[in-house]
């Protein structure tokens, strides 16, 4: 039958190779979605109208703390796109750029460089807010906050556990091992939601 050829992305770039037709049983292909035309009006409206919960507006008040926590450079999050847009809401909402802070929850993963951090939440946003990388090798870093039903022993980030409000940005995404990673929990470099 000959060969079929494969591109995947990797990294920045794409691996492309060939497979014998006659060894292929099948492919998966996942269902085709249009990009969205303007990414953010959308975020802008989604901020505006949340799924079961008050506006960002109605819930922070002026002299409150927020911590983000924000994903490492193995998920795909595009960060750079909607912290500028969430920084700008909660200046609105009457919180400074001084009382929010950038949590990297890179989980096992290694740390975040400076530079990363730029790339990954923009130059802006870097240069108004303060930026730190959650390091699970460091127990200093961490509170102990108690115990599950089944003795499973909770640390939280310092900083994060010092601030009024914790926003976990991320993306739902495929996991090699997981299944999935990110969503509602915790999951390697990032989770989603608002907590």
């Amino acid at each position: 039958m000959g060969n079929q050829s494969y591109t995947f992305k990797y990294g920045k770039t794409a691996i492309r190779f060939e497979l014998n037709s006659d060894h292929v049983v099948g492919e998966l292909k996942p269902k085709e979605y249009p990009a969205i035309a303007d990414p953010q009006s959308a975020i802008r409206q989604a901020i505006a109208n949340p799924i079961q919960s008050k506006p960002l507006k109605e819930i922070v008040k002026p002299g409150q703390k927020v911590a983000f926590l924000v994903n490492d450079p193995t998920r795909v999050a595009n960060s750079h796109v909607f912290m500028p847009i969430l920084l700008d809401e909660l200046n609105a909402a009457g919180i400074p750029d001084r009382d929010m802070l950038i949590i990297f929850a890179v989980g096992a993963h290694r740390l975040v460089t400076p530079e990363e951090m730029l790339e990954l939440v923009g130059p802006d946003v870097g240069q108004r807010v303060e930026m730190i990388n959650s390091n699970c090798h460091n127990p200093e870093e961490f509170k102990f906050l108690g115990s599950t039903s089944r003795g499973t022993p909770i640390h939280f980030h310092k900083r994060a556990a010092e601030a009024d409000h914790i926003i976990c940005t991320g993306s739902i995404v495929y996991h090699w091992f997981a299944g999935f990673g990110g969503g509602g929990g915790f999951s390697g470099g990032g989770a989603s939601g608002s907590w």
